[in-house]
C-alpha cells in the first residue's frame, strides 16, 4: 500500500494533505506530521491585536479533528535526522 508522508503543517503542508486526500486512490494512506495540535492562522493576527472582541478561536484549528474530517493520519510529534 502506498503511503505519502507529509512533514509540517503550516499553510503549505496542511493544504497540501488536504488536497492530496481527496485525489489519493483509496488504498494510498497520508499522514501529516506537526509538533504542534493546532494549525495558527497567523495573517489574522493583526485582527486580534486591534480588536478586543475578535474572536480568539478564529485564529486556531484543530489538526486532529481537520485530518479525521478530511480522512487522513495526523501525528504530533518531530522527525530528526
Amino acid at each position: 500500500m502506498p503511503h505519502i508522508l507529509i512533514v509540517g503543517a503550516g499553510f503549505v503542508g496542511l493544504s497540501t494533505a488536504r488536497r492530496l486526500q481527496k485525489m489519493l486512490p483509496h488504498d494510498t494512506k497520508l499522514t501529516l506530521i506537526e509538533s504542534k495540535d493546532q494549525f495558527l492562522f497567523t495573517p489574522r493576527l493583526i485582527d486580534a491585536l486591534q480588536d478586543a472582541d475578535y474572536p480568539r478561536t478564529s485564529l486556531r484549528a484543530d489538526l486532529r479533528a481537520i485530518a479525521k474530517r478530511d480522512g487522513f493520519t495526523f501525528i504530533q510529534g518531530r522527525i530528526t535526522i
